[in-house]
């Protein structure tokens, strides 16, 4: 196995109606957030500023957000949570609150080797959810991965939809 890589196990998470955390503001937080909400989890975001995204699913009553610093006491009372700011720092003290309070978190940066999870790339598609992971090696290896099975299940459902037309 290559060094930046890690032995994962494969799971899916049921986070319907359970409270997750995402500490960070930007982009990738709107991503990990778009995913949560896509799951029906009950999602709290907090940092001091949000992008665009995170706006619109705040004026949508999709999110929760509490615009401040994080504190380790907004660790408690979660399913699990994502350290997503740009912040090693920040990061490092999110992951150190969840170890404390025995609650999963993924980190999004140089920590994720420390943290309990990785995000697989993953989309939904006629109620099959696909997921690819690399371990953390490579998360534009394993994104093009799962574009390229969207393509191909896209193509194959023009092709069975150009087999079942009528002359």
């Amino acid at each position: 196995m290559p060094k930046d890589a890690k032995t994962i196990l494969p799971a899916s998470l049921l986070v319907e109606a359970k409270s997750c955390l995402i500490v960070g503001g930007g982009n990738v937080a709107n991503r990990k957030a778009r995913t949560l909400t896509s799951a029906l989890a009950n999602v709290t975001v907090i940092a001091p500023e949000i992008c665009e995204g995170l706006k619109e699913l705040v004026s949508n009553n999709q999110i929760k957000y509490i615009a401040r610093k994080f504190d380790k006491r907004d660790i408690k009372e979660q399913s699990l949570v994502f350290a997503a700011t740009d912040n090693e720092e920040v990061n490092n003290a999110v992951l150190n609150a969840c170890r404390d309070n025995r609650v999963l978190c993924c980190c999004i940066d140089g920590n994720w080797r420390n943290g309990d999870f990785v995000s697989p790339a993953s989309f939904r598609h006629n109620g099959i959810t696909i997921s690819v992971s690399t371990g953390g090696r490579s998360c534009i290896e394993a994104r093009d991965i799962k574009n390229a099975i969207l393509e191909f299940l896209k193509n194959m459902e023009e092709i069975t939809a150009d087999d079942t037309t009528s002359e």
